[in-house]
């Protein structure tokens, strides 16, 4: 059975394995080059990994504001007789909800408006 408790370090609990030389030889020499080899590889995809993650962060949030966001026309809001809601959510579902979103960015991003007077204003 084999073990890695540090990148560098194999613990071998086999004793035939153990206290054969060559095969002492051969874990060792395996070891060294896939923990150097590794580091290389993380330092070299460093970015690509970075990028990854972010673009993971922001779809997982994305997938989250329908859940935590509850915006929708009143049901007796018609036009030609079709609810208003249902046509918004015949297009795209939890569409009000991601414009919210969106409009709350551009008044952080674009009209730098303050945090705290922002969730005041999304409070009143």
């Amino acid at each position: 059975m084999v073990g890695a408790i540090h990148p560098n370090l194999i613990v071998v609990a086999d004793d035939e394995a153990a206290n054969d030389k060559v095969q002492q030889s051969l874990m060792q020499m395996t070891a060294e080059a896939a923990g150097v080899g590794a580091i290389s590889k993380i330092r070299e995809n460093a970015n690509a990994i970075t990028k990854a993650a972010g673009i993971l962060g922001v779809i997982v949030v994305g997938g989250l504001i329908p859940t935590y966001i509850k915006l929708a026309f009143s049901s007796e809001l018609k036009l030609w007789s079709v609810s208003v809601q249902g046509i918004f959510d015949s297009i795209l579902p939890n569409l009000l909800p991601l414009g919210f979103v969106f409009l709350l960015y551009y008044l952080l991003k674009k009209k730098n408006m303050n945090v705290i007077a922002l969730i005041i204003t999304i409070i009143v």
